[in-house]
């Protein structure tokens, strides 16, 4: 045989292939493998081109043949891994990659596809590695500079997350995926007004782009509802049978008030999603369950029946179930679904071992607060403070009633609701807890005047605007020490209501203690000793205590002690708090537009019998 003929077929080929055509490259790499079975090249080759026309069956069994051939050809090992990472074998892509690496450690492409399947199994750090090291030998690469984006947004590191987006823009710019991915990290740090350009601007090159759709809605249902909706009803319109779009709108619609409209559209996502759960939960949310609704608690058993896939999404169907059983006052049940819920929870965020060095940071971050934060601290930072007396801080343990002191604050025609606002307690994140005491006066002085335009923007001409971030019990010293005059509302309930309340809520913001009974204690009583140090800095006329259970059995003496404090001219609206067509971002959406009810006071006395260590806190406890 002429031996020219299988090379000149093959060198016709790769010709071909490179050039996009891929039915005559198709004949020749066949026909040179028929002149010569054994060649490695065409096999491979052969294999890639299988693998673009979608065949990832055929394509990975020629790689294969073709590594029986030359083992150690890490460029093979780096395609076969690349190839069952897009047929979904997880698994045997990272067995194939990781040998690509090791035949060829500087192959900027293995790391970078290795870095995708880890970023697939949710191993975020082993994503970040391998990402990093692919941008240091490609740093050209915008794709790899979104996954570093991805991966680190998985680990919670937002400010990095968003400087990876940035970076793969700076080489794309105007890529549209790329820009939902950084309006998704701008969204999640708070900053809405930046996510919302970066939304738009992905709209402007795509608008009919779902995802962008999507994300600007979520940016504007903070602050305009009905402009949300409008978005998502265009989405759905692209895309009708996504029930995430639908679950998407139910949200929105609950957290602006229109239970009904929030009802339909969480039953519309029920029948288009595989996994109800979030719908079912969101469905929960909008009321109270009667026994009209005894079906529909029948159908989410079934459906909990059904599969006992262990995953923290499907922990949601275990909260919505615990609550139809608490309105039904099936109280064991709802209980056990509680315990599921927070059992799943607890799984996702890696068991006893992360919850005991989530304990040990928090306790040190209060052991250096309450040790740190005194009164001369407050001197030095006194002579940077600002004097503005339009902030109002309304803040305690999760489900004390923040959301409710808010509303209550909110229908006075003087006052803006600025919602849970992460200003203070990112700060103490960024400094840490012994820099917050020795903080730089220029960048106090920064941060002031930061956060107060934060609060123009909310609402530039309101006379008080509120936050009612519940962890900003962690900056009392520092808010008080740079806004003399703002006013602090701490909002104190029974402890054992509180919670309770806690570990049967699926919390809409990342709650590191809150799924777990001995480590809510262990929070609760930190929280206590740190408000016990605040209660002996801030002087009474600025620190204004109100109690849940007394604002339920007399609200007009209470409300209007609240008002005084506030500085508000008394307004007979603020007893008609329920009626507000406010948004409301977080857990309590129902419960904060219904009238004050006495049900909600004394409820640990239902779940007496399962208390366990919430028990600790009946005796003697503060607070309550």
């Amino acid at each position: 045989m002429n031996q020219s003929r299988p090379d000149e077929m093959l060198r016709s080929a790769i010709g071909a292939h490179r050039a996009g055509q891929l039915a005559k490259a198709d004949r020749l790499y066949r026909a040179a493998l028929k002149s010569r079975p054994n060649d490695f090249t065409a096999m491979h080759f052969l294999g890639l081109l299988r693998g673009q026309l979608g065949n990832h069956a055929e394509a990975a069994r020629l790689i294969r043949r073709a590594l029986m051939l030359q083992p150690e050809s890490a460029g093979a090992q780096a395609d076969l891994g690349e190839i069952l990472r897009r047929s979904g074998d997880l698994e045997g892509a990272s067995l194939c990659l990781s040998e690509a690496i090791r035949l060829a450690p500087h192959n900027a492409a293995a790391h970078h596809n290795l870095g995708m399947v880890t970023l697939a199994q949710e191993r975020h750090h082993d994503a970040l590695l391998h990402f990093t090291r692919a941008s240091q030998l490609n740093p050209q690469s915008a794709d790899t500079w979104h996954g570093a984006g991805l991966a680190l947004q998985g680990l919670w590191r937002r400010d990095e997350a968003i400087a990876a987006f940035s970076r793969a823009l700076a080489l794309v710019p105007g890529q549209v995926d790329l820009l939902c991915a950084l309006g998704g990290a701008l969204l999640e740090a708070g900053d809405d007004k930046t996510a919302a350009g970066a939304y738009r601007s992905a709209l402007a090159a795509k608008s009919t782009h779902v995802p962008a759709l999507r994300g600007l809605a979520e940016t504007l249902a903070r602050s305009d509802a009905s402009a949300a909706l409008c978005l998502l009803d265009q989405a759905i319109a692209l895309e009708p049978k996504n029930g995430d779009l639908h679950e998407l709108a139910g949200g929105v619609a609950l957290r602006a008030g229109d239970f009904a409209g929030a009802s339909n559209r969480y039953r519309q996502a029920l029948a288009l999603s595989a996994d109800k759960s979030a719908a079912y939960y969101g469905l929960s949310q909008c009321g109270k369950f009667t026994a009209s609704d005894d079906p529909l608690i029948d159908a989410m058993l079934e459906f909990a029946a059904q599969s006992q896939v262990r995953t923290p999404a499907r922990s949601m169907l275990h909260f919505a179930l615990g609550k139809a059983m608490d309105d039904r006052r099936r109280y064991a049940e709802a209980m056990a679904h509680f315990d599921q819920g927070n059992a799943l929870q607890r799984e996702g965020t890696n068991g006893p071992a992360a919850a005991a060095a989530i304990g040990d940071r928090r306790r040190g971050l209060i052991d250096a607060l309450v040790g740190g934060f005194d009164r001369h601290a407050v001197t030095r930072l006194r002579s940077v403070a600002n004097w503005s007396a339009r902030p109002i801080f309304i803040l305690g343990m999760p489900r004390s009633g923040t959301t409710l002191v808010e509303q209550i604050l909110g229908s006075h025609p003087d006052v803006a609701m600025g919602g849970e606002l992460r200003f203070w307690t990112d700060l103490i994140d960024q400094l840490g807890p012994e820099a917050a005491t020795t903080l730089e006066l220029e960048t106090a002085t920064t941060a002031t005047g930061s956060y107060l335009g934060a609060l123009d923007a909310i609402s530039p001409l309101s006379l008080r605007v509120t936050d009612k971030m519940p962890h900003n019990f962690l900056a009392v010293g520092l808010i008080h020490a740079l806004l003399p005059n703002a006013k602090i509302v701490h909002c104190r309930r029974h402890p054992v209501d509180t919670s309770l309340s806690i570990y049967f809520t699926h919390l809409l913001s990342h709650q590191d203690f809150a799924y777990d009974r001995a480590s809510i204690v262990t929070a609760y009583r930190a929280y206590l000793r740190l408000m016990a140090h605040w209660r002996d800095l801030v002087p009474t006329e600025q620190f204004f205590e109100l109690d849940y259970e007394a604002l339920i059995e007399d609200p007009e003496r209470v409300t209007r002690a609240l008002a005084e404090f506030c500085g508000l001219e008394w307004n007979m609206d603020l007893l008609s708090f329920h009626k507000t067509g406010r948004t409301i971002h977080t857990a309590s959406a129902w419960q904060a537009r219904q009238p004050l009810y006495r049900s909600s006071t004394a409820r640990w006395q239902r779940y007496e019998p399962w208390l366990h260590e919430f028990r600790e806190l009946l005796d003697g406890a503060e607070g309550g």
